[in-house]
């Protein structure tokens, strides 16, 4: 099963994949993966108290995920500070977390970007947890975790976006079914295989932000700024030898053509994305 979008309150316990049959177009090598163990094995065993402990270690499930999420953040005691001290609107997180008046969304991103082989863990995939107030609809913050469900990222919403139209907010990320019938519409294009990733470069999708990326044939797409770029249209570039010191970065950027963006692929590997020119469907 894929992942099914949901909408999850506090007591509700459904059993859902986060999702199967994940794409990337560049992967780790096996180099790392004796460190990847012990640190996986590191937060399987890991006790109340640690650093690396969480109540669900590699959760398979939304309600699993929200549990970390919620464990992770109830242990920063956010709802005893005073809102002075706190992020902009975060004081709304906290107490509506405290107050069990806030809903949840979970969607799997995929990892495109360097992170993905990391020195210590691995990290595939973030779960995107988006987190709704109930009274308003109105989106409050999003959580990143690690495949550990380890804490990676959370940020939260300004006044003016919070209060946009409440389906505009639960519409800026779509099941990745619904996001790529939009697309399709959009680009008139027919695309497989839609998900959500994470990528760095000028094409750049942080893992509470991400973009959507499909395949259509024996090609593969990403959307980005509401244009369309085809990514397998230039060379790999890897790490340490095509990129990586300013000066290099720097010749590579000049050298891209004006429709050309520099995107990740997974670990060490980038490539150059080309926009692609399109006639919306009628």
């Amino acid at each position: 099963m894929r992942l099914a979008t949901l909408i999850l309150g506090l007591g509700l316990a459904i059993n859902v994949p986060l999702r199967a049959a994940p794409w990337v177009l560049a992967d780790c090598g096996a180099e790392g993966q004796t460190a990847w163990q012990v640190f996986e094995q590191s937060v399987r065993t890991a006790k109340p108290g640690s650093h690396l402990y969480v109540p669900k270690a590699y959760p398979q499930t939304d309600p699993a995920a929200i549990m970390d999420f919620l464990y992770q953040y109830r242990s920063l005691h956010r709802d005893q500070l005073e809102t002075a001290h706190l992020p902009v609107n975060e004081s709304l997180l906290a107490q509506g977390i405290a107050n069990s008046t806030v809903t949840y969304q979970v969607l799997r991103v995929e990892n495109w970007s360097p992170l993905r082989c990391g020195r210590e863990q691995r990290r595939n995939y973030f779960i995107l947890i988006r987190v709704f107030d109930v009274a308003s609809g109105a989106e409050i913050a999003r959580a990143a975790l690690a495949p550990s469900g380890l804490y990676a990222s959370y940020v939260t919403f300004r006044d003016a976006e919070m209060a946009e139209p409440a389906a505009a907010q639960r519409d800026r990320i779509m099941d990745p079914a619904q996001a790529m019938q939009v697309a399709d519409a959009q680009f008139n294009v027919k695309g497989q295989s839609p998900e959500y990733v994470a990528t760095w470069g000028t094409i750049y999708c942080p893992m509470t932000s991400p973009c959507l990326a499909f395949k259509q044939a024996n090609d593969a797409y990403i959307v980005y700024k509401s244009a369309l770029y085809k990514v397998n249209s230039g060379p790999l570039l890897a790490v340490g030898k095509d990129l990586g010191t300013p000066e290099i970065n720097k010749a590579l950027l000049e050298s891209l053509a004006a429709n050309e963006r520099l995107v990740s692929l997974g670990g060490p590997i980038y490539t150059t994305a080309r926009e692609v020119a399109h006639t919306p469907a009628h």
